[in-house]
C-alpha cells in the first residue's frame, strides 16, 4: 500500500460530504474533490498525488474532462484571492503547501512563517481545507466566464 492509500482508506467519505458537502473521486494518483464555493457554485479540483506525502500534491481546477484550461473551470476573486488562485494560461494554485506554489517560491521552503508543505505534518486534507476557505472567503467573487 502506498502513502495516498493509507490516506484515501482513513477518510470518512460519507462524514466530508454531509459536514463539507464535498464529493471524492480517486483515480489511482488522481484525487478529484468537488467543492462548493459560498455563493453555491462547484468546483472540480484535481489534485496530482504522485510522490504522495513525500512531494506535496498539486492542485489544479478543471473542468467535466479533466482541463486546467478551461477558464470557466476556476473562480476568480478580489486581488488577495488571486495571490493563490492562477486560471489559465497560468493554471495553478499558489500557496506553500502545494508543488506549483513551492516550485515558484522556492525561498518558501526554508521559511518557517510560510509554513510550506511538511510530510510530516500535512496531508491532502491540509490543502482541501484550503481551498474550501478560500471559496468560502469574502475574497471570492464567482466563476470565471470561459
Amino acid at each position: 500500500m502506498t502513502e495516498l492509500d493509507d490516506f484515501w482508506t482513513g477518510l470518512n467519505l460519507e462524514q466530508l460530504k454531509r459536514v463539507h458537502d464535498w464529493d471524492f473521486e480517486r483515480e489511482d494518483h488522481l484525487v478529484y474533490v468537488v467543492l462548493p464555493a459560498r455563493d453555491g457554485e462547484r468546483f472540480r479540483v484535481l489534485f496530482l498525488c504522485d510522490g504522495y506525502r513525500a512531494t506535496a500534491p498539486d492542485p489544479v481546477f478543471v473542468d467535466s474532462d479533466g482541463s486546467k484550461m478551461n477558464k470557466s473551470a476556476w473562480p476568480r476573486g478580489d486581488p488577495d484571492f488571486d495571490q493563490y488562485v492562477k486560471p489559465p494560461p497560468n493554471a495553478f494554485i499558489c500557496m506553500p503547501l502545494s508543488r506549483a506554489g513551492l516550485e515558484k517560491h522556492a525561498e518558501w521552503r526554508n521559511d518557517p512563517k510560510a509554513d510550506p508543505w511538511n510530510p510530516q505534518k500535512n496531508s491532502l486534507l491540509d490543502q482541501i481545507n484550503f481551498i474550501h476557505r478560500l471559496l468560502h472567503s469574502t475574497h471570492y467573487q464567482g466563476r470565471h466566464n470561459g
